[in-house]
């Protein structure tokens, strides 16, 4: 037993002592959002700015938020009806001094802005795979900003440079059949 645990100790270390050749690395190209045509680059850069917006007015309400609940926390509601309605009121107005649903509202406007760029993003069909590419790249930077989103995922942003891809593959072969050539093995 000693033997086969000393042996494959070994072979281990005669394995790990050996240099790993690794595979040519072939010369990609970064993505270009210069060569994208400018209806997607204005797209791109929209969703860029919606996003910033709206993690900037999420952090705002989040902490307004924050502050309203530790007020709570510190001034527990009392059981008796009256007692309640008056630090009800309190409380309101404790969310009326740390302005908290302005804040909500800039908020939920951000959301929507965000959404909407979302949106507009995905509508633009991608000519070629530097467009894919940087509608994947968009959609795998900015679908999951926030924990609420990842919940109710819209499906456009992540699916369409999927079909993107299926499109440009039909495409292609409904002009190679157009222009007379055969698909290999016809």
């Amino acid at each position: 037993m000693n033997m086969v645990v000393g042996s494959a100790a070994v072979a281990s270390a005669s394995l790990i002592a050996k240099p790993v050749e690794s595979a040519p690395v072939s010369e990609t190209k970064p993505l270009d959002l210069d060569a994208a045509r400018p209806e997607l680059r204005d797209a791109f850069n929209q969703l860029k700015k919606a996003h910033g917006e709206y993690q900037l007015a999420h952090g705002v309400y989040t902490d307004a938020s924050r502050l309203v609940l530790t007020w709570e926390r510190q001034n527990p509601p009392p059981s008796a009806p009256r007692a309640y309605r008056k630090w009800r009121k309190l409380d309101e107005k404790y969310a009326v001094e740390v302005n908290l649903e302005p804040k909500m509202d800039a908020m939920e406007k951000a959301r929507d802005d965000y959404r909407a760029a979302q949106v507009a993003l995905g509508r633009v069909r991608a000519k070629d795979i530097n467009e894919v590419a940087i509608k994947s790249i968009a959609a795998i930077t900015f679908e999951a900003a926030f924990p609420q989103m990842q919940e109710k995922r819209d499906l456009l942003g992540v699916l369409r440079p999927r079909f993107e891809i299926v499109l440009m593959g039909r495409e292609a072969a409904r002009n190679s059949r157009e222009a007379g050539q055969q698909r290999p093995g016809e």
